[in-house]
């Protein structure tokens, strides 16, 4: 009985460390690829309104990076789509950026 619990405790225990990368390849494609395009129109050069769309999509498919994928569509709220960069926090920005690296990085395994 000893042997099995331990056997079971392994095999659980290298489970755990299978789905550390929950995210497969195509949808962290997907996800940076919508990021970016986000990116992009917060600095004016993009539909900031087809991109909140892309970014809410993604974050429904991917429930492991909402938070992160959140904290830019609220930074997008408070932009005006005609001047994004005179109005978006900056302060704001860096932080979303940073939340969604670091949640990339434990998701997807990249930098």
């Amino acid at each position: 009985m000893k042997k099995t619990g331990m056997l079971i405790c392994a095999v659980v225990g290298m489970g755990g460390s299978m789905v550390a990368h929950a995210m497969d390849q195509a949808d962290c494609i997907h996800v940076n690829l919508a990021v970016a395009d986000m990116q992009q129109a917060l600095i004016g050069a993009g539909n900031l309104d087809a991109s909140k769309e892309k970014l809410e999509t993604r974050a429904k498919e991917n429930p492991e990076m909402k938070g992160s994928l959140n904290a830019f569509l609220e930074l997008a709220k408070g932009v005006d789509v005609n001047a994004p960069m005179e109005t978006m926090d900056m302060a704001e920005f860096d932080r979303a950026e940073e939340q969604y690296q670091k949640k990339y990085r434990e998701e997807c395994g990249g930098s």
